[in-house]
Parts: C-alpha cells; structure tokens; sequence
C-alpha cells in the first residue's frame, strides 16, 4: 500500500518510515515485555502484544484510502504465480530482506546473552542491547531520506551492511558494548528503505500484489528457520558469540544477493526496466 502511493515520489522516505515501526517494537518489548513475564507468566506478553496489533488492524481498515488511480481499477482475472524473470528478482529481493531482518532477531535475541557472560546484570544486558533499536529510531526514516536526496543506492547498501556486520562482530566479542550497540543501529538502519524498494524495482505494477506475497513468503520462512539456526549454534557450541557471528555473516549474504540483483537487471531485466 505504501509502494501504491509513493513509487512516483519519495518511496525510500515513505518506507524508511514505515519501517520504523520496526525497531519501536523491539525497543519497547526489550524494556517491558521481561518485566510483563516476570510479573503475570510469558502469555501476557502475547497478550499484550496481540491487542496491539488488533488495535493497528482497526485503525488501518478505518483510516486507509486507496492511493489515487488504484481505488476504482477494474477487478483482474486470478492469476497464479509471476513471469520467471519478475519471481528471481524478487526472490532476490526476499532473501536479501529476510537475512537483514534476521540479523537483527539474532541481534537482540542473543546479544544480551554475550554482554551476561561479560558480567552484565540480565537487565542491564537487555537495556543495552535496546540501545541498539532506539538509535533506528534516528537512522531507519534520516537514512532513507538521504538515500533518497543523494542517491548512490547500491553503494550505500554494501558500505552500511558490510560495516553493520564488522560491528556485530566485534559486538559479539563483548568490545564497547554501550558504543557498538549504538553504532549498530545507526549504521544498519541506514539502507532499510532502499532495500525494501527494491521490491518496487523487482516487479512490474501490475504484478506488485502476487510479487510481494512471494517476497513475504520468502520472508516468514526465513525468519521462522534463521533464528532457530542460530539458536543451534548456541546450543552446540556452548559459546554466546555463536549465534551473533552467524548474524553477521547474514548481513554478507545479503551484499551477495544485491549485487546480484544489479547484474541480472543489467543483463536480464523485468519486461518493465526500473525508472531509477
């Protein structure tokens, strides 16, 4: 819905900010939900959680218009599946923002597990891992705006998200906790509305909605898989840091699966090239 609006203008700002919801989720859950547990059992989170996105469903279905142009458009024949080129590059695509997005899961899921074995109080040790999520809140919606006023897309991608994964590195062997937490949200948030605009580029408009269940699919099953995967690691190694490295080498696949993305745009683009 929010491609619907913006892919004329501003679509990295507009999703930047959309996506900004993100970390004020994680942030907040990081500060409240250990407490919630502890005081009325683990189902209260849930529950919480739960009438809050309820609360969201409502709002939007009371409050959403249909962008211009797309409201009144006559109904399309149920169409199975996407041309080949559009469903490799948005599969591309998919992956790419499902290993970004779980290299954050792995971030703050395990991260104060690392900064425990420090020496960190496990209260201290979630706090400072929020760190992490509060500085997006800064850096998700200005770097998309920059991204969208100075353009050099593709390079931004690959400087933000290979410095992202030298910081959860160097993260996962406990150096400057407070500081690299910081410095992760900061530089990771940066290219989040760039990258999910490379969905927009991956399809052509009449494709978006099938395109983006396949980009979605590719999402949820690997966001249900890549945590799990980390946890392994943590169990077989005994080691904190396990899981944390295993986030950062996500972020490497993802500089592979954009820069691929490039080269079969150049070499074997959609029907519709992309206008940026």
């Amino acid at each position: 819905m929010v491609t619907d609006w913006f892919i004329e203008h501003e679509i990295l700002t507009a999703l930047a900010v959309m996506l900004t919801a993100w970390p004020i989720g994680i942030s907040v859950g990081l500060i409240t939900q250990g407490g919630i547990a502890d005081a009325y059992g683990w189902s209260w989170v849930m529950h919480a959680t739960g009438v809050l996105a309820f609360a969201a469903l409502i709002l939007t279905a009371v409050l959403y218009r249909d962008a211009p142009g797309t409201g009144h458009a006559p109904a399309a024949r149920i169409r199975i599946g996407l041309p080949t080129r559009q469903f490799v590059h948005i599969g591309l695509v998919g992956i790419a923002w499902t290993l970004y997005n779980a290299a954050f899961i792995i971030f703050v899921s395990f991260v104060p597990d690392v900064l425990e074995q420090h020496g960190y109080e496990p209260g201290v040790a979630r706090s400072t891992t929020s760190l992490a999520m509060w500085s997006m809140l800064i850096s998700v919606p200005f770097g998309g705006r920059l991204l969208e006023v100075f353009g050099w897309i593709t390079a931004s991608i690959v400087v933000t998200i290979a410095a992202s994964a030298l910081v959860m590195a160097a993260v996962a062997q406990g150096a400057a906790p407070e500081m690299l937490c910081v410095a992760f949200g900061v530089i990771s948030g940066i290219p989040a509305g760039a990258l999910m605009a490379l969905s927009a580029e991956a399809l052509t408009p009449d494709n978006r909605g099938p395109g983006l269940g396949i980009f979605y699919t590719w999402y949820y099953v690997g966001m249900t898989v890549s945590p799990a995967v980390a946890g392994w690691t943590r169990d077989a190694s005994g080691d904190a840091a396990a899981p944390v490295l295993l986030g950062a080498s996500y972020f490497g696949i993802v500089i592979l699966c954009v820069a691929l993305l490039r080269l079969l745009q150049a070499t074997w683009p959609i029907a519709t090239r992309p206008a940026s």
